[in-house]
């Protein structure tokens, strides 16, 4: 619960258009994706239960968009926060761990991407994506993220948020769905 509760400052800023920093920035793509992941759920079910053919292109068009998107944020990550944190003393290991998330992140998506694959096994693609994220970015948020914070200025964290913008490609997620 405690967990969640770190994320409504978060939410808060979002909403207003305020400018984020790195850690915002991270939390924020999050929970982007915990959406992206619930709206493929619902279209999803309908589709077990005899929904439409259009309903399969949607959520083709939505794995597509999750892809692009994660695609960014992961590269993003790994191209400014990685460095910063395996900079810091004891922290060269966080770099790995979060290489190897990244790697595994990127194959259970490409599982998920043939359009003819079945609802039965979509789900089941999608509930180990949904879980190795779930697990990657509880620890972000609650080891790695918090480390940044202790030991990168305001400043440095407010410039790396603003690189992770800027970095990012334009499409927006929502767009699919």
């Amino acid at each position: 619960m405690n967990w969640m509760m770190n994320r409504a400052p978060v939410v808060l800023k979002w909403s207003l258009n305020r400018r984020l920093n790195a850690v915002e920035v991270t939390v924020r793509d999050h929970l982007k994706f915990e959406s992206a992941f619930f709206r493929m759920r619902a279209i999803n079910r309908l589709l077990q239960n005899g929904g439409m053919e259009d309903l399969k292109l949607r959520r083709a068009a939505l794995v597509g968009s999750l892809r692009e998107a994660m695609e960014n944020h992961l590269n993003t990550e790994e191209e400014l926060l990685v460095p910063e944190y395996a900079a810091l003393p004891g922290l060269k290991s966080e770099g790995k761990r979060t290489l190897d998330d990244h790697k595994q992140l990127r194959s259970l998506l490409k599982e998920l991407q043939p359009p003819s694959i079945s609802a039965r096994t979509f789900d089941r693609k999608l509930n180990q994506l949904v879980e190795s994220f779930s697990q990657h970015a509880h620890h972000e948020e609650q080891v790695v993220l918090p480390l940044l914070t202790r030991h990168l200025s305001p400043a440095r964290l407010d410039l790396l948020g603003h690189q992770m913008i800027s970095s990012k490609k334009p499409k927006k997620m929502e767009s699919a769905a």
